[in-house]
């Protein structure tokens, strides 16, 4: 996936990306980029590597959304 389909992509969701990215491919699941958008905002990305990952992300969002009012740390928004 190159920086023009990950702006696509980001695009199709409202986020308008910089070229300004840097990509961790450590994760076996996804793949993990660092991009900066037009506003000067920081994001960090995970977009799945592969097809049938739609089921661990839901499970992964409500756990998430269960677990963010007990953490006094950020929690990702999926």
């Amino acid at each position: 996936m190159t920086i023009q389909d990950i702006q696509s992509l980001a695009e199709a969701h409202g986020l308008l990306l910089t070229d300004k990215m840097n990509f961790n491919e450590m994760g076996i699941d996804f793949k993990v980029v660092f991009a900066l958008d037009t506003k000067g905002q920081q994001w960090l990305l995970r977009i799945p590597r592969r097809d049938g990952m739609r089921e661990q992300i839901k499970k992964e969002k409500r756990i998430l959304e269960l677990v963010k009012k007990h953490l006094s740390v950020e929690v990702p928004d999926w």
